[in-house]
């Protein structure tokens, strides 16, 4: 299913691993199904965690904007 902001408490479905995808891009990885999120059709696609593997859409920029705020971008 696509990744949804809809819960008010954090379980192991809201827990995501952020692993280094080289070249300082991140990828996110499910801690509940162990897949990789993507950015399928370059993000045209809701984001889902379905990856066995990063390529290139499964690799986004953490963007710093405030001292507690960041933007995520799809590669």
């Amino acid at each position: 299913s696509p990744l949804i902001a809809s819960r008010d408490a954090i379980s192991v479905w809201e827990k995501f691993a952020i692993v280094s995808a080289g070249l300082n891009y991140v990828s996110f990885k499910s801690q509940a199904n162990n897949k990789y999120v993507t950015a399928a059709n370059a993000g045209a696609s809701p984001l889902i965690a379905s990856r066995d593997a990063i390529s290139v859409w499964e690799k986004f920029a953490i963007i710093p904007l405030t001292a507690n705020i960041v933007k995520i971008n799809a590669h």
